[in-house]
This record gives structure tokens, sequence and C-alpha cells, in this order.
């Protein structure tokens, strides 16, 4: 039990250590994915950045302006149909006649310098802003798209990255969780292993306790016999052994009896029946109240106050009868309705003095102690009905006995 014990915290222990080990290695990777979220713009610096950044509408919106200032200003194509400053010069020098015959009818010199000056300033301003316009126009457009373009690629590198740190925080949460239930389930079963122990235990304990202790085994020791006892009681024994019947004789005995009771329509097949009503049926035929033995009921066949018994086995028949009166009465025996024995009330070697009677003997009173008895032999047919009629006193009692031969 001990062994076991200890197996179990063995058990446990290497458990809580295997989860340490898997805590240890969870913190180790919790630490690393901190230390690459250091690196990763925050949710928060992410918002403001895009927060800085112009939405799409009002990209779209100022891209719109754009190109209707363009479609106001002449395009590139104009422009450059337009003379530059040789071609202007080279017109002028070809045209230097005409300009001196012209200027010799309009102004001087000094005022003719001012207006050349004054166009060659409005060329220019105008050339330089047409150019300005177009190089603005065109940086402009150009930023904008870098801009846009760059946002978006920023900003899907920075959904991806959230989504793959989501994505790792989602696992990291199930992988915790799964290790959290494995560990859940196998507390719970350390548990109801460590319950049932603790029943197993307790009803050792309980059985220990219904047990006897050393005191009690030592009062049971103390009323039981020692060895010189308990060998003169061995030797009292053998003594009463050896004055019982030894097997052999007891088999004998039981095969002999066997034997004996196997025998069928032997001498076993008997009977007695007793009157005992002081009353006789019609013409004197005495029925048979009681039945005091019979040891083969199926072939001596007795009813309740029936005047006759049935023999059923064919053969030699014993018949011993009896009756008791004040006066010797006499008595026949009729097989099957018919007289076969009759018995008279004078036998010359018999006598029988009157008035015989036992007045009170205990539990039998009123009873006479002489009268009518016989013993005869007779052959009987096959279910043969054995009746007796009576003559004599009233209060009188009888007994037939049947004895199969």
């Amino acid at each position: 039990m001990m062994n076991e014990w200890k197996s179990v915290q063995d058990v446990i222990r290497g458990t809580f250590k295997t989860l340490h080990d898997v805590i240890k290695a969870q913190g180790v990777a919790i630490k690393s994915l901190e230390r690459q979220l250091e690196g990763k713009v925050a949710h928060v610096e992410l918002q403001g950045m895009l927060d800085r950044k112009a939405n799409m509408s009002d990209v779209n919106k100022s891209v719109a302006e754009i190109l209707h200032m363009l479609d106001a200003k002449a395009s590139i194509r104009d422009m450059e149909q337009k003379a530059n400053k040789a071609e202007v010069a080279l017109g002028i020098y070809g045209n230097q006649d005409a300009l001196s015959k012209a200027i010799a009818k309009k102004a001087d010199c000094n005022k003719l310098e001012e207006m050349e000056r004054a166009m060659n300033k409005s060329q220019a301003q105008m050339s330089d802003r047409g150019e300005g316009e177009r190089e603005g126009s065109v940086l402009l457009l150009t930023s904008q798209q870098m801009n846009s373009a760059l946002s978006r690629d920023v900003l899907k590198q920075i959904q991806q990255h959230t989504s793959d740190v989501n994505n790792q925080i989602v696992s990291v949460k199930n992988e915790l969780g799964r290790s959290h239930k494995k560990m859940r389930e196998e507390l719970d079963e350390l548990r109801l292993e460590r319950s049932d122990r603790s029943l197993s235990f307790g009803k050792v304990y309980a059985e220990m306790a219904e047990k006897a202790n050393v005191a009690d085994m030592s009062i049971l020791l103390d009323g039981k016999v020692d060895v010189d006892a308990f060998n003169r009681a061995m030797i009292e024994v053998n003594s009463l052994i050896q004055e019982k019947a030894s097997l052999q004789d007891v088999s004998s005995s039981w095969q002999d009896k066997y034997l004996m009771l196997s025998q069928p329509g032997g001498e076993v097949c008997s009977g007695r029946w007793i009157w005992k009503s002081l009353k006789t049926k019609a013409s004197g035929v005495v029925p048979w109240n009681l039945q005091s033995s019979n040891s083969d009921p199926v072939h001596l066949v007795w009813e309740k106050d029936k005047t006759y018994i049935l023999c059923v086995l064919p053969g030699l028949y014993c018949i011993e009868l009896g009756f008791f009166s004040r006066k010797r009465p006499s008595a026949r025996v009729h097989v099957n309705g018919e007289p076969a024995i009759t018995i008279g009330s004078s036998p010359a070697h018999v006598t029988y003095h009157a008035g015989s009677r036992l007045l009170s003997s205990g539990r039998y009173t009123n009873s006479n102690l002489t009268g009518l008895t016989h013993v005869d032999f007779l052959v009987l047919p096959s279910k043969s009905r054995v009746s007796l009629s009576y003559q004599g006193d009233e209060d009188a009692e009888g007994f037939l006995t049947l004895k199969k031969l």
C-alpha cells in the first residue's frame, strides 16, 4: 500500500514538473513575442499616422481640383507653340530696320529700351510662370500618387503584420487553453484516484477496526484449551470411536435392511385398523374408524369409517382380529361380501370371566379387559375386500390386522 502511495506521489510530482516545463516554455515564447511586438508599430501610433494621412476622399477631391486647374491653364503643346526667347530676339533683330524706321517715327531710344525690357520681363515671367506651374502640377501629381501608393503599401503591410500578430496571439491563447484543459483533466483524474484511494483506505481502516486486536486475541486464546487438554480430548474421542460400529458393519446392516425393505409383497406389507365408535353398520358390519399403522398404503387401502380393507395384491395373508366386550361375542370374516371364517362364542380351550372390565386406568376408561381374539390365514385374490361382522354387547371395541406373507 505504501509503494502504491509513493508511486502516486511520483506521478503527481512528474505531472507538476511537466506542467512547470510547459509553462516555462510558454513564458519564453510570450517574452519573445513581446520583443517582436516592441519592434512593431503600436495600434495607437498606427492610428495617429493614419489620422495624419489624408483619407482617400480628400485625395480624390484634391486631384479633381488640380485637374480642373490644369484644364484652365494652357497645355504644354500650346506653350511649345509659343515663341521662345531666341525666336523673339531673332524676330526683333530681323525686323531691326523696320523697328528703326518705326522708332524714328515713334518714341526715342530710352523709351524703346524701357518697352523692350518690359516686354522681355513680361515674356520671361510668363515663361517662368508656365514652366513652374507645369512642373508644380507634375510634381504634385507624382507626389500625391507616390504618397497614395506608399500609404496603401504601408497600410497593407501594417494590416498584414497586425493580422499575423493577432493570429499568433490567438494560437498562443488556444495552446494555453488546451494545455490548461489537459492539466485540469489530469488534476481531476488525480483527485478521483485520490478519492478512490481514500475510500479504500477508509474501508480498510473500518475492517481493521472490526477485527480483534491483540488484547481480544489474548483473551480468546486464554479461553482456548492447551495442547495437553486437546490430546486428552482426542484420546477420549478415539476411544468412543472404537466403541462404535465400523463402516463395514454399518454398510452390511444397511444392505440387509435394504434387501428386507425391497422385497415386493413380503411380510413388510402389513396394517392395523381400530373400531372405536361402539356402533356397527347394517347387518352388524364393523366400520374401521382409525388406522393404527400401515406400511404399504398403496396395496392395503383404507378409508375412514369404511367397513372393508382393500387388498390389492393377491396371495397369502395372515389375519388377526379381536373384539373386547363384557360377554364373549361372535364374529365373522367376509371376503368380497361372502363369509369366509366364523368365530363362535364358546371355544373349549379359552375361558373368559364375566365382568372383567377396567373401570378407570388413567386416560383409558370404561374398557373391557377380555373378549374375542383370533389368528388365521387367507389366500386372497387381487383387489379383495376384507370385512368383519360383530354380534355381542353394544359397548364393544375391536381391531383388525392384515399382513402379506
